[in-house]
């Protein structure tokens, strides 16, 4: 599952560029109405895969932008960072 905050245009691109890979679900902030680091964006992704807090991993590829990370522990403390 991806969880993005951004609007579905962009997503739509980057989801071109992984191809052949596929994903669960994909959530972007503009259809959820709410931004990172709400906590209400998390906790949507959450509802809308029927997952767990325990059962996701918070991966980052930017250690500058420490908001979402701070909201991602606040729920679960699983996370991880890619530089």
């Amino acid at each position: 599952m991806i969880i993005s905050n951004t609007d579905r245009h962009i997503i739509e691109q980057t989801l071109r560029q992984l191809a052949p890979l596929t994903f669960d679900a994909v959530v972007v902030a503009e259809d959820m109405r709410c931004y990172k680091p709400a906590t209400t964006a998390f906790r949507r992704a959450l509802e809308h895969a029927g997952a767990r807090p325990e059962e996701i991993l918070h991966a980052s590829t930017c250690s500058a932008a420490p908001a979402g990370a701070r909201t991602a522990r606040r729920i679960n403390r699983r996370r991880g960072w890619r530089p």
